[in-house]
C-alpha cells in the first residue's frame, strides 16, 4: 500500500474520475480484439501484445470504476481492489518485466505467456461484467480511505 500512496502523488497517478462505462467497453474491446492477434510465429511481438492485452483488460476495470492512472505500476498495484489472486499479479508482473526486456532492450522471451494471458482476459471479463454500481462505490471508497490514511 505504500506504493500507492507514492501514486497518488504522482502528476499521472491515481486519480479518482467520473466513471465511464462506454470508454471502459472500449478498453475491454481492445484487448479481445489485440488476444486474437497474437501470432506464435512472432515470438517478440507475442509478448508485447500479451502484456497489451492484459494491461488493457485489467485497467477496463478502473475506467469502470472512475479510476484513472497513467503508471503501469499503479495499475498493477491496484489489483487487489479487484480481488484478483495474488500470483495473478505477480505473473503480470513478470510479462511487464518480460515485455520491457524484449521492447527495450532486444532480449528474447524465455516464456510463453499465451494461456496466462488468455485465462487473465477472461478473469477481467468476468468481473467486469461482474461489477455492479454497489461494487464500483465499494472500490471508489476503499480508494478514497488509501489515498486519505
Amino acid at each position: 500500500m505504500d506504493n500507492l500512496k507514492w501514486c497518488f502523488k504522482q502528476n499521472k497517478g491515481i486519480k479518482l474520475v467520473a466513471p465511464n462505462l462506454e470508454i471502459a467497453k472500449l478498453y475491454l474491446k481492445d484487448a479481445k480484439r489485440d488476444s486474437g492477434l497474437i501470432d506464435p510465429k512472432e515470438p517478440k511481438w507475442n509478448i508485447i501484445k500479451e502484456y497489451h492485452v492484459c494491461y488493457n483488460a485489467l485497467y477496463s476495470l478502473l475506467v469502470k470504476c472512475g479510476i484513472k492512472c497513467e503508471i503501469h505500476d499503479c495499475t498493477i498495484n491496484m489489483m487487489f481492489l479487484f480481488d484478483f489472486d495474488k500470483k495473478l499479479q505477480y505473473n503480470l508482473i513478470d510479462l511487464k518485466k518480460e515485455r520491457i526486456n524484449v521492447q527495450s532492450y532486444l532480449g528474447n522471451s524465455k516464456k510463453d505467456y499465451f494461456n496466462f494471458t488468455k485465462n487473465f482476459l477472461e478473469i477481467c471479463e468476468l468481473k467486469f461484467l461482474g461489477l455492479n454500481d454497489f461494487d464500483i462505490k465499494e472500490v471508489r471508497i476503499k480508494l478514497e480511505n488509501l489515498k486519505n490514511e
